[in-house]
């Protein structure tokens, strides 16, 4: 037991406490009041924070598993198919294991893939927390005080992000194994997913190539306003 709960601490990984829920702070950080300078400066440095520690963690859990310490979850499949779940985080290789992308390069294409895909998450986080792209749309306020801070944020081109309803995206980490050769993803993880959890379901586009769209007028209103102010 104190073999293994050393080499848990020497992965950054501490049995002794509760886990991080990873999913769970870098929701509520993004969540934080923005009404004013100082909350927006305040939300950027608690955000900072919680994305500074999964990255650390995140490289100290692909050291694991490189090092053979995590186990898969799905070790009958392929070696180049095995995901991991380690310090409430998902990890899975940027590999093409499923030939999705076998006319465009195969992993080589599939490796670039995951670095487009962590840019997207962080342009949209920007865009979120400075302009407030991608958070549906507010009531006029009527709060003296409140329309007032509106009224400077218009005048200064911004638009002051709303914390009710708005587009969530994963905390996300690439890590480069260079004895492997490979690229490991690591994510936060959805609550429910790994459970099979029904209120955890695909409600917007398609995860597999030639699936039916799905499409939810909600979700299609935040990403009408993203594409908007992308230009896209």
């Amino acid at each position: 037991a104190e073999e293994e709960l050393s080499a848990n601490l020497l992965w950054g990984m501490d049995d002794r406490g509760a886990l991080r829920d990873w999913n769970e702070e870098y929701q509520s950080v993004h969540e934080l009041p923005d009404k004013t300078l100082t909350d927006r400066i305040n939300r950027a440095k608690m955000v900072f924070k919680v994305w500074q520690d999964f990255h650390e963690a995140a490289v100290n859990g692909a050291s694991a598993i490189a090092a053979g310490h995590v186990p898969p979850i799905n070790p009958t499949e392929a070696t180049r198919q095995h995901v991991y779940v380690f310090n409430n985080m998902f990890f899975s290789f940027a590999v093409d294991s499923k030939d999705a992308y076998k006319v465009l390069g195969g992993d080589k294409a599939a490796c670039k893939s995951a670095r487009h895909d962590l840019r997207n998450v962080q342009l949209l986080d920007y865009f979120q927390l400075s302009h407030g792209v991608g958070v549906k749309a507010q009531e006029v306020p009527t709060d003296p005080a409140e329309a007032a801070a509106a009224a400077e944020a218009a005048a200064m081109g911004q638009t002051i992000a709303s914390t009710g309803e708005r587009l969530c995206t994963l905390a996300t980490a690439l890590i480069d194994l260079p004895c492997a050769g490979r690229r490991l993803v690591a994510q936060s993880i959805i609550p429910g997913i790994l459970q099979g959890d029904q209120l955890s379901k695909l409600v917007y586009g398609a995860i597999e190539h030639g699936v039916p769209y799905k499409i939810d007028e909600d979700m299609h209103e935040l990403l009408g306003t993203v594409a908007s102010n992308l230009h896209m």
